[in-house]
């Protein structure tokens, strides 16, 4: 996937399942440009990510430059200097406990955007799901006015046609398009939709 994002000019990043050196030396090494960090609630796993992620001065990441240096063809020293400007760091706030961490989280420079994540948002907010409660678009909108204050980009996932153009008009630019499993599910569902409409809505056979 890192390659075939490369391929089209796209910038990969990649989830990380926790904030630990081995798992992030690997996905960088592999060609990455920048890790995702889910459920961040407090700005000491941020930080650690930072460490992992650059090298020296602003981190610690191991001295190997791997398949993005083109194992070698290039100065490491140069590597080292281009890997650092490229890096992307975006941490991913998805609990009420993030949401009220978020002014020290954001407060970081290097952390390139924030990606909010109302689905566990609602969890934590004891309304499952719910991503268009009162509860859940108040902490968003939280978030996003933090964001602003600590001008760090904000990321939406916007599940609604109505509320892009509203994140839009806020100065919102970076959208999550959704994932493989839901863009399936979508188009499979209206080519049923479609099929079951040609026989007047029947289970036909």
């Amino acid at each position: 996937m890192v390659r075939a994002a490369e391929l089209v000019g796209i910038t990969p990043l990649v989830r990380i399942s926790k904030v630990d050196r081995i798992e992030i030396l690997k996905v960088l090494d592999c060609g990455a440009q920048g890790i995702v960090i889910p459920n961040v609630t407090q700005k000491e796993q941020v930080e650690n990510a930072i460490n992992y992620a650059f090298y020296h001065p602003i981190g610690m990441r191991s001295l190997n430059s791997g398949r993005p240096g083109v194992f070698a063809k290039y100065s490491l020293r140069d590597y080292i200097a281009k890997a650092n400007k490229e890096m992307m760091i975006v941490p991913m706030i998805e609990s009420l406990l993030g949401v009220n961490e978020s002014e020290s989280i954001l407060s970081l420079p290097q952390i390139s955007f924030v990606l909010e994540g109302a689905a566990d948002l609602s969890q934590s907010l004891a309304v499952p799901w719910e991503t268009d409660h009162p509860e859940v678009q108040k902490n968003l909108e939280k978030l996003y006015e933090v964001s602003k204050q600590c001008n760090v980009p904000y990321s939406i996932v916007s599940r609604h046609p109505k509320n892009h153009k509203k994140w839009v008009e806020n100065g919102v630019h970076i959208f999550v398009l959704g994932d493989e499993r839901g863009t399936a599910f979508r188009a499979y569902m209206q080519k049923l939709k479609e099929y079951r409409s040609l026989i007047g809505g029947q289970y036909g056979s």
